[in-house]
């Protein structure tokens, strides 16, 4: 019992320490204090493992346990310091590369700064630590209709306290809106052909900043076919709302191409859509309206390295077999041709390709997931080896998350339609 006890400890421990030293140290004015409230959190935690939930409720009931402890420490009661040197230097090197520390002086920071205790956990408990609002109801022991009341008032209490400070309220996304300004431009050209306005789709999400906490895949370039496309590289970006837990940005540049961006974003009415750039800076919506059966598709693969991938799609012979099927009028018009990454899915959005397949070794996440977002906003799928479709929620969750996220390889086969990915499917020997 008491190796039971001791097991599911150290399994919550690993699972939740992230999630209450981020607690912890955004609300502690210094590291020793939240080295104080996270060791405190866990003692109280060992010693009422009867109480603890399973599951994802353990950490809604940590933060709660963590809430207690730091208004404890808040009213000035007896501190009972335990530390630990490992823990202390953690999170002084947290602190010390906390985007707070560049903010303190931030009219956002004043205004928030002037929040009551309440108001200023409310907003913490979504915007960092990722909580939906029936989650902060239960940390908070409110109801749900409570939390999103209060949560607009406040949200619109500090964006006008912040515009008082000099700071206007939609300058908290002034990089992201910077640096996606295309995309946006994009949007407003095609506003009509969409319910939402470009100005309610920028506002709604200056009022949603705060309960959004995101994660940026960056591949600067991607240069390993390069010498054997003649200079043919491209670059990736996608921005993952660890919240919503999906992408909601995504940008996928073909940089020597006529056709230099592929992108998809999601809109204000959570709708995603997705474009393509010409080097003039002329977007194109992306919609697949192309539906061409196996032996008239064009298929793709990255077979370059010949052990690793062309023996095994040359083995696929019922594959080539349906490719080669004769068309009503006797012409074989199946096709296998060569893509690479992102790139591969984002030209079967753009109807230059019917499909890509990836069976022998499999993407890595930052190879696979933007051109997967865009593919599937442009109205394809993508699916595993089984036929079931990948989710586009990745599990960047917390740090741990993240790191096994980038050691994973997905097979897949992405289509443009769900038959002919089903065919594909069918036709291989798997």
């Amino acid at each position: 019992m008491d190796d039971d006890r001791k097991h599911r400890f150290e399994a919550v421990y690993a699972q939740t320490y992230e999630h209450i030293l981020g607690y912890a140290m955004r609300r502690c004015d210094s590291p020793e204090d939240a080295a104080d409230v996270v060791a405190e959190t866990f003692a109280i935690a060992w010693r009422r493992m009867e109480a603890l939930p399973e599951g994802r409720s353990a950490r809604l009931w940590l933060y709660g346990v963590a809430r207690n402890v730091l208004a404890n420490h808040r009213r000035g009661q007896a501190r009972q310091r335990s530390r630990n040197v490992a823990l202390d230097d953690d999170i002084a090197d947290l602190y010390s590369r906390s985007p707070e520390g560049s903010l303190e002086m931030s009219a956002i920071a004043r205004a928030f700064r002037e929040l009551s205790d309440d108001d200023r956990e409310l907003i913490s408990l979504i915007a960092w630590e990722g909580l939906d609002h029936g989650e902060v109801a239960k940390v908070l022991g409110c109801s749900r209709n409570a939390v999103l009341g209060s949560l607009r008032r406040r949200c619109r209490v500090t964006a006008q306290r912040a515009a008082t400070f000099g700071t206007p309220a939609t300058s908290c996304l002034s990089t992201t809106c910077g640096r996606m300004s295309a995309i946006r431009s994009c949007w407003q050209r095609s506003s009509r052909r969409t319910s939402t306005p470009p100005k309610k789709l920028i506002r709604e999400s200056s009022e949603t900043i705060l309960t959004q906490t995101f994660c940026v895949l960056v591949d600067p370039l991607d240069t390993s076919e390069m010498a054997v496309r003649a200079l043919y590289g491209y670059t990736h970006v996608l921005v993952y709302s660890r919240r919503l837990a999906r992408p909601i940005a995504a940008v996928v540049g073909d940089i020597f191409h006529h056709l230099q961006i592929y992108a998809a974003a999601r809109d204000g009415d959570g709708h995603d859509r997705a474009f393509v750039f010409t080097q003039d800076g002329t977007p194109h919506a992306l919609r697949i309206s192309r539906s061409a059966p196996l032996a008239e598709a064009l298929i793709t693969n990255f077979f370059m390295k010949p052990g690793e991938r062309f023996v095994p799609l040359a083995q696929q012979t019922g594959l080539i077999g349906e490719l080669s099927r004769p068309s009503a009028d006797g012409a074989s018009r199946g096709r296998v041709g060569v893509d690479f990454g992102s790139i591969g899915l984002c030209h079967v959005a753009a109807g230059f390709s019917d499909a890509m397949i990836e069976f022998a070794k499999g993407f890595a996440t930052w190879d696979l997931a933007p051109g997967h977002y865009i593919l599937q906003a442009a109205g394809g799928v993508v699916l595993d080896l089984q036929g079931q479709p990948i989710p586009l929620d990745y599990g960047f969750d917390t740090l741990a998350d993240i790191t096994k996220a980038m050691e994973r390889r997905q097979k897949f086969v992405a289509a443009s339609t769900l038959p002919l990915a089903d065919h594909i499917l069918s036709a291989m020997t798997l």
